[in-house]
Protein backbone atom coordinates (compact mmCIF):
# COMPACT_ATOMS: atom_id res chain seq x y z
CA UNK A 1 0.00 0.00 0.00
CA UNK A 2 1.19 3.26 -0.49
CA UNK A 3 1.61 4.62 2.62
CA UNK A 4 0.86 8.55 2.59
CA UNK A 5 2.07 10.74 5.70
CA UNK A 6 -0.89 13.08 6.97
CA UNK A 7 -0.93 15.85 5.27
CA UNK A 8 -0.89 18.45 8.10
CA UNK A 9 -0.59 21.77 6.30
CA UNK A 10 0.12 24.81 8.27
CA UNK A 11 -1.31 27.54 6.50
CA UNK A 12 -0.35 30.74 7.40
CA UNK A 13 -2.92 32.88 7.84
CA UNK A 14 -1.64 36.50 7.09
CA UNK A 15 -3.54 39.32 9.19
CA UNK A 16 -3.84 42.50 8.34
CA UNK A 17 -2.51 44.98 10.76
CA UNK A 18 -4.83 46.47 12.57
CA UNK A 19 -6.46 49.26 11.96
CA UNK A 20 -5.21 52.29 14.12
CA UNK A 21 -1.50 50.86 13.35
CA UNK A 22 -1.92 50.71 10.22
CA UNK A 23 -3.32 54.59 9.80
CA UNK A 24 -1.94 55.78 12.93
CA UNK A 25 -0.36 58.78 11.10
CA UNK A 26 -3.09 59.98 8.91
CA UNK A 27 -5.41 60.20 12.69
CA UNK A 28 -3.10 62.16 14.82
CA UNK A 29 -2.71 64.43 12.06
CA UNK A 30 -6.57 64.71 11.67
CA UNK A 31 -6.34 65.29 15.42
CA UNK A 32 -4.27 67.81 15.31
CA UNK A 33 -5.45 69.59 12.43
CA UNK A 34 -9.13 69.82 14.07
CA UNK A 35 -7.32 70.60 17.81
CA UNK A 36 -5.84 73.59 15.92
CA UNK A 37 -8.79 74.75 14.01
CA UNK A 38 -11.05 74.57 17.06
CA UNK A 39 -9.30 77.96 18.22
CA UNK A 40 -9.17 79.12 14.63
CA UNK A 41 -12.88 78.85 14.18
CA UNK A 42 -13.44 81.06 17.58
CA UNK A 43 -11.27 83.81 16.36
CA UNK A 44 -13.10 84.19 13.66
CA UNK A 45 -16.47 84.04 14.60
CA UNK A 46 -15.04 86.73 17.13
CA UNK A 47 -13.81 88.92 14.26
CA UNK A 48 -17.19 89.38 12.81
CA UNK A 49 -18.97 89.60 15.81
CA UNK A 50 -17.23 92.64 16.84
CA UNK A 51 -18.35 96.06 15.07
CA UNK A 52 -15.79 98.45 13.61
CA UNK A 53 -15.76 101.26 15.91
CA UNK A 54 -15.07 104.58 14.38
CA UNK A 55 -12.25 106.27 16.19
CA UNK A 56 -12.80 110.01 16.76
CA UNK A 57 -9.94 112.69 16.31
CA UNK A 58 -9.30 114.76 18.80
CA UNK A 59 -8.02 117.80 17.32
CA UNK A 60 -4.42 118.08 18.17
CA UNK A 61 -2.55 121.48 19.29
CA UNK A 62 0.80 122.27 17.98
CA UNK A 63 2.95 124.10 20.58
CA UNK A 64 3.88 127.52 20.11
CA UNK A 65 7.76 127.80 19.86
CA UNK A 66 9.54 129.78 22.18
CA UNK A 67 12.23 131.96 21.32
CA UNK A 68 15.81 130.48 21.94
CA UNK A 69 17.44 132.89 24.52
CA UNK A 70 20.57 132.88 26.77
CA UNK A 71 17.89 132.61 29.79
CA UNK A 72 16.30 129.31 28.70
CA UNK A 73 19.29 127.49 26.53
CA UNK A 74 21.64 128.32 29.53
CA UNK A 75 19.83 125.29 32.07
CA UNK A 76 19.72 122.53 29.04
CA UNK A 77 23.53 122.92 28.33
CA UNK A 78 24.73 123.10 31.45
CA UNK A 79 22.74 119.82 32.35
CA UNK A 80 24.02 118.20 29.04
CA UNK A 81 27.32 119.21 29.84
CA UNK A 82 27.14 117.23 33.45
CA UNK A 83 25.83 114.28 32.35
CA UNK A 84 28.97 114.26 29.37
CA UNK A 85 31.33 115.25 32.18
CA UNK A 86 29.60 112.13 34.61
CA UNK A 87 29.84 109.86 31.45
CA UNK A 88 33.57 110.21 30.98
CA UNK A 89 34.34 110.13 34.94
CA UNK A 90 32.96 106.81 34.68
CA UNK A 91 34.30 105.55 31.90
CA UNK A 92 37.48 106.83 33.30
CA UNK A 93 37.23 104.40 36.45
CA UNK A 94 36.21 101.70 34.37
CA UNK A 95 39.71 101.77 32.26
CA UNK A 96 41.35 102.51 35.28
CA UNK A 97 39.55 99.39 37.02
CA UNK A 98 40.31 97.62 33.99
CA UNK A 99 43.96 97.93 34.11
CA UNK A 100 44.28 96.91 37.86
CA UNK A 101 43.03 93.39 36.92
CA UNK A 102 45.64 91.10 38.15
CA UNK A 103 45.79 88.33 35.83
CA UNK A 104 48.90 86.50 37.21
CA UNK A 105 46.57 83.67 38.44
CA UNK A 106 44.91 83.32 34.78
CA UNK A 107 45.20 79.83 33.03
CA UNK A 108 44.37 79.23 29.28
CA UNK A 109 45.41 75.74 29.27
CA UNK A 110 42.35 73.50 28.11
CA UNK A 111 41.26 76.47 25.87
Amino acid sequence: MNEMAPVNPQIEERQSPPFFSKYKFTIISLCVILIALIPLLLLAKNKKAQQPTIATLQPTTTPTPIPLTQQNAQPTISATDQQIQNALTQSNQDINSVNQVDSSQDSVAGL
